[in-house]
């Protein structure tokens, strides 16, 4: 694609915003209101040189939900997928520094939830004059992170930073010895592990959705998570025709009914 158009002057850069806050023409995402009626919700972005902002309406039933029950959780990980990376025109540095740019976001996440510690930032990589989070999160002290990832430098900086780990496709067993090594570090760190939570991802991954059908959990397997100290399992559902995606539907529903 070429751009052959001029950069907008920052009015109609503000107009531009205002219009997409307005109208909301970017995507929608499923929600459930207080009686957990599905729904669906405006969810509006906007890319910020390496970032993206998101946001939705406080009158519609996720913005509601998140001001009443403050249930907003921040997700984050130290990016793997290469090729998206290069699809979207984002660095995708090694992997040590994809590590030491979590770990210093972690640092400034939890450095603007402070009330009492506005900034200065000065980082390795990063460099903030302020810190600062207006309006605040109704979660205190803050919104809980949850940190994703699969190896040892992930469970460390959960230990350290994260109030939860998010490991894709774990196996019960494994989860019980990483729970427990999780539990030392943050001991080490002087941190209490009993607050620590633990969401398992499971699903299909690209071009495997059709053999995924028979991979869902059952009962047993979900039982065997609880077991081993799971707070939560997430299920992600493939992009299939109809009857592919209601009989995954059916598979989870039936395994958590």
């Amino acid at each position: 694609m070429k751009i052959d158009t001029s950069p907008r002057e920052p009015r109609r850069r503000r107009q531009d915003v205002l219009r997409r806050l307005d109208q909301e023409i970017d995507i929608w995402v499923a929600s459930a209101d207080a009686d957990g009626l599905p729904c669906l919700v405006p969810l509006w972005f906007v890319w910020h040189e390496e970032a993206v902002w998101l946001a939705t309406r406080t009158t519609n039933p996720t913005g509601r939900n998140l001001r009443a029950g403050g249930r907003a959780r921040l997700g984050i990980g130290a990016a793997w997928y290469e090729r998206e990376h290069r699809a979207l025109g984002v660095p995708f540095p090694p992997v040590a520094e994809r590590f030491e740019r979590l770990e210093e976001t972690l640092q400034i996440c939890l450095q603007m939830w402070d009330p009492d510690n506005n900034g200065p930032y000065d980082g390795e990589l990063y460099q903030l004059a302020e810190t600062l989070c207006s309006p605040a999160p109704l979660s205190r002290p803050h919104p809980p992170v949850l940190i994703g990832g699969m190896g040892p430098n992930v469970r460390k900086r959960v230990a350290e930073w994260g109030d939860g780990w998010m490991p894709i496709g774990l196996s019960p067993a494994d989860l019980r010895t990483a729970r427990e090594e999780i539990a030392t570090l943050a001991r080490a760190k002087g941190r209490d592990p009993k607050h620590l939570t633990y969401t398992i991802m499971i699903g299909a991954l690209p071009g495997m959705e059709e053999p995924a059908l028979e991979m869902l959990p059952g009962k047993d397997v979900l039982a065997a998570y609880a077991e081993a100290g799971a707070n939560r399992v997430v299920v992600s559902l493939p992009t299939l025709g109809r009857d592919g995606m209601l009989a995954h539907l059916d598979r989870v529903a039936a395994a958590a009914a």
